[in-house]
């Protein structure tokens, strides 16, 4: 089902991806403090346009694909998909990798 949800084949209000959700795990003690700490130094929380569902991206860049690799690993099941290469133009038109 994963699979579906990161190709955008399931809406993100399906009753499919809603049981989904509904049925994982609360984080452990220790994913907790490790997302508390991502939170502090290497993440962004978003929120929809209505703030009532919120996200955590992790972006950061392509020297750093190992360590974005283990934060994967260690939130996989929580994660609806992998991480991906982008690449960018940014401000100062140099391509940037992340």
């Amino acid at each position: 089902m994963l699979e579906k949800i990161a190709k955008g084949k399931i809406s993100p209000n399906a009753q499919e991806l809603k049981a989904y959700k509904s049925a994982l795990p609360p984080l452990t003690a220790q994913l907790l403090l490790i997302a508390i700490g991502l939170m502090l130094g290497d993440v962004s929380l978003q929120a929809n346009k209505a703030k009532t569902a919120y996200r955590i991206k992790f972006e950061g860049g392509d020297i750093h694909k190992d360590y974005a690799f283990h934060v994967y690993e260690l939130f996989q099941m929580y994660c609806l998909s992998a991480p991906r290469k982008q690449v960018r133009v940014n401000r100062l038109g140099n391509e940037v990798t992340t």
